[in-house]
C-alpha cells in the first residue's frame, strides 16, 4: 500500500504541448449522465478537450490506446470502479498521469483510500467548476508546485472566470428532494453551464424546461408559446435581460419573470424590479433557494393547476 501522501504534480503534457495549452486532452471515467454533462460543459467551456469512459474498465482500455494529459476518475462505477481502475494504471506503469478523484463522500478516510489506490487529488461532488478548473491547472501547470503566486504566468490561457457559473452546491441528481411541480419553465441564460444545472433541478421538481442564449431568442419563444415562469439572466450578448423584461411587459407579458444575477447589492435588486421582473436570484445560489422561487409562483401538482399568463 502507498502513503497517503498526495503524489506530487509532474508535468502531465503530451509530446508538443506547452504549458497552461488549451488542447490539453482529459479522461473522465463517470457513469452518472448528470455528472457527465455537467462536468464536460465546465472542462471544454476552459479549452480542454475531453473523452469520456462510463467505468474503470473502459478507462484502463482507453488510456492503452490513448495519451491523456490528466483523468478524472469517479469513485463508485460499475463493472470496475475508480479506486480498482486507478491501482490498475498504476501497476500497468502509467505513474506520470495525474489522477484526480471524484469522490461524494468528503471525510479523511475516503481522502485516504483516493491517495492509497494512487490517485494524485480528490475533489468531492456536486462539483464546484472554478475549484475543478483550479484543481486541473495545479496539476497541469509544472511550476504551480514551485509558486502558487506564478499560476497566472504559467497558465496564461486558463479560463477560469469564463466559468462564472451557479454553484453546484446541491445533492446529486438521483438525491434531490422536491414536491412534483407541473408547468412550463424557460430558462434564459447565455452559459452552457448554468443551463445544464439549473435545467437538471428544475426537471426533478417534474417541470417541463425550455433554454434559449440569449434575451431576444426569450422574446422570440415567450411570443410563440406560453410559459409558467422565466427565469432570465441579466448579462446576456444580443438582448440582456434587462432590454428583455421591458420589452416583454411592454406587451402584456405577465408571467413571473425571476432575474439571475451575480449581483446582491440592493441597489441591483431594486434595479431588477422596477425593469419589470417579478423576483431575482443571486448567483451563485443554491438548491433550496431555487426551490423557494418555484413554491411562490407555481403550486405543487397536488394542487391541480399552476400559474398561467
Amino acid at each position: 500500500m502507498t502513503s497517503n501522501k498526495p503524489i506530487q504534480p509532474t508535468t502531465g503534457l503530451s509530446d508538443g504541448q506547452t504549458q497552461g495549452s488549451s488542447s490539453h486532452r482529459i479522461l473522465l471515467a463517470e457513469d452518472n449522465n448528470s455528472c457527465q454533462k455537467l462536468v464536460i460543459c465546465i472542462l471544454t467551456t476552459a479549452g480542454y478537450e475531453v473523452d469520456l469512459a462510463e467505468n474503470g474498465q473502459q478507462a484502463v482500455v482507453m488510456v492503452q490506446e490513448r495519451s491523456y494529459d490528466l483523468i478524472l476518475m469517479d469513485m463508485q462505477m460499475p463493472i470496475m470502479d475508480g479506486l480498482i481502475a486507478t491501482m490498475t494504471l498504476r501497476n500497468l506503469g502509467y505513474q506520470a498521469i495525474p489522477i484526480i478523484g471524484l469522490t461524494a463522500n468528503a471525510f479523511k478516510k475516503d481522502r485516504d483510500r483516493c491517495l492509497d489506490a494512487g490517485m494524485n487529488d480528490y475533489i468531492s461532488k456536486p462539483v464546484n467548476s472554478s475549484k475543478l478548473i483550479e484543481m486541473i491547472r495545479r496539476w497541469l501547470c509544472r511550476d504551480t508546485i514551485i509558486s502558487s503566486s506564478s499560476t497566472e504566468e504559467t497558465c496564461e490561457n486558463d479560463t477560469v472566470d469564463r466559468c462564472n457559473v451557479i454553484e453546484e452546491a446541491i445533492p446529486s441528481e438521483e438525491n434531490l428532494p422536491g414536491t412534483p411541480y407541473k408547468g412550463q419553465v424557460l430558462v434564459a441564460d447565455d452559459r452552457p453551464v448554468n443551463q445544464i444545472l439549473i435545467q437538471i433541478l428544475l426537471k426533478k421538481l417534474g417541470l417541463k424546461v425550455a433554454l434559449v442564449d440569449n434575451g431576444k431568442q426569450a422574446v422570440e419563444a415567450i411570443e410563440k408559446k406560453s410559459y409558467d415562469l422565466i427565469f432570465m439572466d441579466m448579462q446576456m450578448p444580443v438582448m440582456d435581460g434587462y432590454e428583455a423584461v421591458r420589452l416583454l411587459r411592454s406587451h402584456s407579458v405577465h408571467t413571473p419573470i425571476i432575474a439571475l444575477t451575480a449581483n446582491a447589492m440592493p441597489e441591483d435588486r431594486r434595479k431588477c424590479i422596477e425593469a419589470g421582473f417579478s423576483d431575482y436570484l443571486s448567483k451563485p445560489f443554491r438548491y433550496p433557494q431555487l426551490v423557494e422561487i418555484v413554491e411562490k409562483y407555481l403550486n405543487p401538482i397536488s394542487c391541480g393547476n399552476t400559474l398561467s399568463e
